[in-house]
């Protein structure tokens, strides 16, 4: 009698075995399927979680203060880019120099550059130049506006005064062009951002209902909804 009591409990044992062996796998296997939770998206070049972006443009660029500028502040923004990346760009000592050679080379254009421009602000001159000072000392842009502000003061320095106001069409935009390249960046990261608290699915536009109009002569003529602004 002991014998088959013997061998029914090592049976029983040995399922008890395989049970557990397939709920570890089952387990293992269930570990393994989950995703890997994605860490939480951080802005650029450690720039605040909450920073004010200029508008975006219907044309894809931002509203910075060196758009759609007469000849004479695009050359006074040229100047001030200059004079930021002096007093900012501290891994860069020799922009000091050379900025004060600008400012001897080109004496006669920047004058009248100054002149004209204090005119065509009436009055609003010195707020104008603090949000210009301003732009261009934004920290998380530094480390690429650094080296442009640098190259192309060495550029205006090879520049006849004559043709500075030409040269500083072309240089504001290559020193407007960091600051337009790290809000992309931000506007990516903040979509990014959206998507992650989301959970990862696709985020969804919503739109006031009162902005459209119910239209059912469309092809199909199942009712449609038309935005009227």
């Amino acid at each position: 009698m002991r014998a088959p009591l013997f061998h029914a409990l090592l049976l029983v044992l040995m399922a008890t075995g395989c049970s557990r062996g397939t709920q570890r796998a089952e387990v293992a296997a269930s570990v393994a399927q989950r995703p890997v939770a994605r860490p939480m998206p951080v802005p650029p070049a450690s720039a605040a979680p909450n920073l004010l972006l200029p508008a975006r443009l219907p044309d894809g660029d931002y509203a910075t203060p060196n758009r759609n500028l007469s000849e004479a502040a695009t050359i006074w923004h040229v100047r001030s880019a200059f004079n930021v990346a002096v007093l900012t760009c501290t891994s860069e000592p020799g922009l000091a120099p050379d900025y004060n050679q600008l400012l001897r080379l080109h004496r006669e254009p920047l004058k009248r550059a100054h002149a004209s421009l204090a005119a065509e602000q009436s009055g609003g001159f010195d707020a104008t130049m603090t949000r210009v000072y301003n732009y261009f000392s934004q920290p998380p842009v530094q480390r690429d506006f650094c080296p442009a502000a640098k190259g192309l003061l060495a550029e205006a320095l090879a520049t006849p005064p004559a043709a500075f106001p030409a040269f500083a069409r072309e240089a504001l935009l290559r020193l407007d062009a960091p600051f337009i390249a790290f809000y992309r960046a931000y506007d990516a990261y903040r979509a990014d951002l959206a998507l992650w608290r989301a959970g990862g699915a696709s985020p969804r536009i919503a739109y006031d209902s009162h902005g459209f109009l119910s239209e059912t002569a469309l092809a199909g003529g199942g009712p449609a909804q038309i935005a009227i602004r």
